[in-house]
């Protein structure tokens, strides 16, 4: 709005400076001009040639007006065509920011997209080594398989209490715990039952056997290990399990 004001009152001004000129050149064709102004057009009189842009005189390219009123109406003209080129420069220069903005978007999602994309390219890949996750059946199974298993009455005689041991535990170094759970298993054969300290006592036997155990394994094959480990487990287990 403001540069069509401002139009506006150059094409007011403009009018009246038409009027104001030719009442000077009607004065101008009366008198005489002054000796030092002979050689100059009488149209420009008032407005003297002076270097403008590209070499000549006002306006734009090196050329100027040929009158007071073309000067007036091509300087409005360059303004109004400075303030479009403005707000064309500066339409474009949002535009410009606006994609700038949309690619930064672009990218950032794009990253995010692949981050996730190789995270489930990773858990498939390891689905794929470890094959499918067990089952309820399956772990049912592996529980059983690992839980210790009660003794046979080979290795434990329901009636006398007597213990079958293994080779391992054989040695005098364990005679002491053998003493020890073979009476208290006797006792229990006999009378069908232990005291809470007996049984606090067979518990603590069986736990030092298993501790002189492992302090002595590498004097043992690793078969002969896991038997006899496997053995106080079922030991263990027949606190727990009723006598027959």
């Amino acid at each position: 709005m403001r540069v069509l004001s401002y139009a506006f009152a150059l094409l007011a001004f403009a009018a009246a400076s038409s009027v104001w000129w030719t009442h000077g050149q009607g004065n101008a064709q009366q008198q005489p001009p002054p000796a030092s102004q002979t050689n100059w057009p009488q149209s420009q009189a008032n407005f003297p040639q002076a270097a403008g842009w590209g070499g000549g005189g006002w306006g734009w390219g090196g050329t100027h007006a040929s009158t007071a009123e073309e000067g007036m109406m091509t300087g409005m003209a360059n303004m109004m065509q400075a303030a479009g080129a403005r707000n064309l420069m500066n339409s474009q220069a949002l535009g410009f920011v606006e994609d700038a903005r949309r690619k930064n978007i672009d990218n950032r999602m794009y990253g995010t997209d692949a981050y996730f994309e190789m995270r489930k390219t990773n858990r498939e890949a390891r689905a794929a080594e470890t094959g499918p996750p067990p089952t309820r059946t399956d772990l049912e199974r592996f529980a059983r398989q690992r839980a210790p298993q009660r003794l046979s009455p080979s290795e434990l005689d329901p009636l006398t209490g007597a213990i079958a041991w293994p080779a391992i535990f054989r040695d005098d170094e364990y005679k002491e715990y053998r003493d020890a759970l073979e009476r208290l298993y006797g006792q229990r054969a006999s009378a069908g039952y232990l005291t809470g300290s007996e049984r606090g006592g067979l518990a603590q036997a069986i736990d030092a056997m298993q501790a002189d155990l492992k302090m002595n394994i590498r004097n043992y094959v690793p078969q002969d290990y896991v038997q006899a480990r496997s053995f106080l487990d079922g030991l263990r287990l027949e606190l727990l399990a009723p006598s027959s």
